[in-house]
């Protein structure tokens, strides 16, 4: 990750039509892919149906610049059109403000299971809430299972969603595991205060890889 890196998040909540939606991501992915700046795109699925955004992913991107003239592109606003607001529920581009890889080095066993919490929070309130978001990231870091976490802030602050937490897991019982020891669950009660949050845990569906990937 360089210190210009973005990422590019968007939120989906397709209904029955997720195989149509994943062949167009597939298609327009594939052609972004040649765009300068893109490095890498992956699109994911919720495992459980009644979670907000039911499909999410998140593009790489070398810079800022790079990522709007991307998102700016006729062909992806055409496809945006297509879907329409009610499957398409925003996008928004990220910094990452907390990097937190995991607590030892070792071999990760299969494709393990993303989890990710999209925050609702007033912009001024973000900073501090990312100091106590990395804490209690540090904290779940020491439990069995965990690989890395990320949490990323929007660019734009009038953005809908301010701070977005994408972490990855070998499985979804160890990470339910680790959410619901004494610790975690007092700070997660205290962080309820200041932001609304939208958690779920998701597989990968789709991926799509640039040179620089």
């Amino acid at each position: 990750m360089t210190d210009t890196e973005v990422t590019s998040i968007d939120f989906f909540d397709p209904g029955t039509a997720l195989d149509a939606l994943i062949g167009d991501w597939r298609d327009l992915g594939e052609y972004l892919s040649t765009t300068p700046g893109f490095r890498a795109a992956r699109l994911h699925r919720a495992l459980e149906p009644d979670t907000r955004f039911t499909v999410t992913d998140y593009t790489l991107w070398d810079s800022a610049e790079t990522a709007a003239g991307a998102l700016d592109h006729p062909r992806r606003e055409a496809w945006l059109d297509r879907l329409g607001d009610g499957i398409h529920r925003g996008t928004a581009v990220y910094r990452t403000v907390h990097d937190i890889g995991p607590a030892t080095e070792r071999e990760f066993d299969g494709p393990g299971v993303t989890f990710m919490n999209v925050f609702e929070i007033a912009p001024d309130a973000a900073d501090a809430f990312a100091v106590g978001w990395d804490t209690r990231a540090r904290f779940m870091s020491t439990a069995p299972g965990f690989r890395h976490a990320r949490l990323h802030r929007a660019l734009d602050a009038t953005a809908t969603f301010q701070l977005v937490n994408i972490a990855h897991w070998d499985t979804v019982a160890q990470w339910r595991d680790a959410l619901d020891r004494p610790t975690m669950v007092a700070a997660r009660a205290q962080a309820r205060t200041v932001a609304t949050a939208n958690p779920a845990v998701y597989e990968l569906i789709a991926e799509i890889l640039g040179p620089a990937a």
